[in-house]
Order: structure tokens, then sequence, then C-alpha cells
């Protein structure tokens, strides 16, 4: 599934969708709180501009991660609740924020 002019995804947004398997918001530059959270069988989440992350993106089924323009964490984004993530990319040159919580290793 793909949002190519998706700039802002508010919370809840896409909370417990089971059917949803993979996202593609390339213009998108926040996420809210939970926007993803409880999607069991999101396994491939591309946020190739995304800036800020308000909260959890927990329960889910995310291996790899890669979150090259990600400037600002709130709330344990990641990590929580996050067990197939096996692979998160960053670049901490101004990252701010927690980014590991409880479920991470």
């Amino acid at each position: 599934m793909s949002f190519p002019e998706v700039t802002y995804v508010d919370a809840y947004t896409f909370a417990s969708c089971t059917n949803l398997h993979s996202i593609t918001l390339n213009k998108c530059q926040s996420i809210s709180y939970s926007a993803f959270y409880n999607c069991p069988n999101l396994e491939y989440l591309s946020l190739p501009n995304c800036k800020f992350i308000s909260g959890p993106l927990a329960n889910n089924a995310i291996s790899n991660l890669s979150l090259p323009a990600l400037e600002s964490i709130n709330g344990y984004a990641l990590c929580e609740r996050m067990s197939s993530l096996t692979t998160l990319t960053l670049n901490l040159s101004h990252l701010t924020g927690t980014i590991l919580a409880s479920g991470c290793s």
C-alpha cells in the first residue's frame, strides 16, 4: 500500500489494521502517537523522509526499519513490543529522544 502524497499520519490512523502488510509513505515527515499500533501483520514500513515519530510503533512484525531522515523521537517510539525488529538504520547526527524501550535487546 502506498500513499505518495501523505506528509503526516495522525494518531491511531492505522491502529489495529490486521490486513496491513506493507506501507510506503515517501513524503511523510511526521508520525503521531501509535499511528501503526497493533498491526500484527505489518512487515514493511518505508518512511524515507520521516523526521519525527511521536509514540510507539508497537505490536507489529517489522523486521527491518530504515529511518534515514529521522531527527526526533518521543515516547519510546521504537522497539516497544517490536520483537521482530532485527535491523534498525538511523542517521544519529541530529537525533534526539529515547530510542530503546521495553522489548528491545
